[in-house]
């Protein structure tokens, strides 16, 4: 009776591994197959982009910096402790905007051009993170009791961190005089094959907290200096007052 029960169970085993063989085999068929239908890259599907505006710039570009740095992050918690990090990659423009560029003649009688030019300091005003370079190295739930999911403005939030990271990088003083020496040489350049002598003067400028720049003061002959506006009605301006000048010693050299 003893054998006969052993040998049935011995049949019982034998059959749930031949059962449990053959759902394992199927189990890979099925997948191997389902994964040679489908496409292996997702589906990415737009609703249309929307231009929400357009600005005008005048503002020569005279260095790109790239950055590299990991951005962690953690916060510990019961139930909503998390911790990640993120290879992070940028880039930054370094701008000069001539929109606020002072020009003053100072040709000499004998008709050399030549021109002092005001700028404002160069400064970053345009950062971003190369989504393409920057991966997501690692992002894990590290609460004390795991029952929630990392939420998704963590993520958000490490993108907003990883702007502002490479924008502290790249407004290096460094950075700010090799664009000033960049500007110069391009400017000097353009103007000397136009057989123009060129004269550079840097002001420095304040941001503001709406990231807004500014000068420190108003230089004298700025257009938006109070006392030039109110005696612009009654005198000319300086380069015409130099072109005056030198019209009337030319006159008078003629007549002599």
């Amino acid at each position: 009776m003893l054998s006969l029960l052993s040998g049935a169970g011995m049949l019982n085993v034998l059959t749930a591994c031949l059962a449990l063989a053959v759902l394992l085999l199927s189990w890979r068929i099925i997948k191997r197959r389902s994964s040679a239908t489908t496409p292996q890259t997702p589906v990415f599907q737009s609703a249309g982009a929307t231009v929400e505006g357009l600005r005008q710039l005048s503002e020569l570009v005279s260095l790109r910096i790239q950055i590299a740095d990991i951005l962690s992050i953690e916060q510990r918690g019961w139930f909503s402790g998390y911790k990640g990090a993120w290879v992070v990659k940028g880039d930054a423009l370094c701008m000069t905007d001539l929109r606020a560029a002072i020009i003053s003649d100072l040709s000499d009688e004998r008709g050399r051009p030549h021109i002092r030019v005001e700028l404002l300091e160069p400064s970053v005003k345009w950062v971003r993170v190369d989504h393409e370079r920057t991966r997501t190295y690692d992002i894990r739930s590290n609460a004390r009791i795991p029952i929630c999911r990392v939420p998704d403005s963590v993520r958000d939030a490490a993108m907003q961190q990883a702007q502002r990271l490479v924008e502290t990088a790249a407004k290096a003083t460094d950075y700010i005089e090799l664009a000033k020496q960049q500007t110069e040489t391009v400017l000097v350049s353009f103007c000397s094959a136009m057989g123009c002598e060129l004269e550079i003067a840097w002001r420095p400028t304040i941001e503001m907290s709406n990231g807004n720049e500014f000068a420190d003061s108003i230089p004298a002959n700025h257009p938006d200096d109070p006392q030039l506006l109110l005696a612009d009605s009654q005198n000319p301006s300086p380069t015409e007052s130099c072109r005056d000048a030198s019209n009337q010693a030319l006159s008078s050299s003629q007549r002599i």
